[in-house]
């Protein structure tokens, strides 16, 4: 089998005894997956009614590829670890004073469909909170977001969370 790939005339050629098949550039670049860009956000309320604003944004979760801590590892799933950090004004007492979720959704769009979301609950030890996010809709997608102090010394927010994220988590919510 000899293959030859020609970038100036934008075809690859695989020849094979007695028969050759050319395939154009561009049909070779249409599979790839587009970049994913999942949004992760702070809501009072529960999983199961999410109504109001969004109280705090924590961004874009982008795939890393040297992911925080040994989510890799611990983290359900396969492929890669999405994740976002983002300082907010509330401290985790605040939060666990009255029903708070994080919510993950397909696009960092707060009007894209809810795809993981955990309840923030349990209780704080040493100044740390892991808040486990269950698959949603049959999504697949599950995680976790971890609260702790900011250690920066840039801004007076009290806490920063940690969302990360993997797809292919079996079970959850309204799977």
């Amino acid at each position: 089998m000899k293959i030859v790939f020609s970038a100036a005339a934008g075809f690859l050629l695989v020849t094979a005894a007695a028969s050759a098949t050319a395939r154009p550039a561009a049909a070779r670049t249409e599979s790839r997956p587009a970049k994913v860009e999942h949004g992760a956000y702070i809501y009072a309320g529960r999983c199961d009614s999410l109504e109001g604003p969004v109280l705090f944004d924590i961004g874009d979760l982008e795939a890393e590829r040297r992911p925080r801590g040994n989510a890799a590892s611990t983290l359900a799933g396969s492929g890669p670890v999405y994740e976002e950090d983002e300082d907010i004004s509330a401290t985790i007492e605040e939060l666990l004073a009255s029903p708070h979720v994080v919510v993950v959704r397909e696009r960092d769009d707060r009007s894209s469909p809810v795809i993981a979301c955990g309840e923030i609950t349990g209780e704080a030890r040493d100044g740390r909170l892991s808040v486990q996010l269950r698959p949603v809709g049959g999504s697949r997608v599950g995680g976790v977001a971890a609260f702790g102090p900011n250690r920066d010394r840039d801004d007076h927010e009290p806490t920063e969370v940690l969302v990360q994220v993997r797809h292919g988590v079996q079970g959850g919510a309204g799977s």
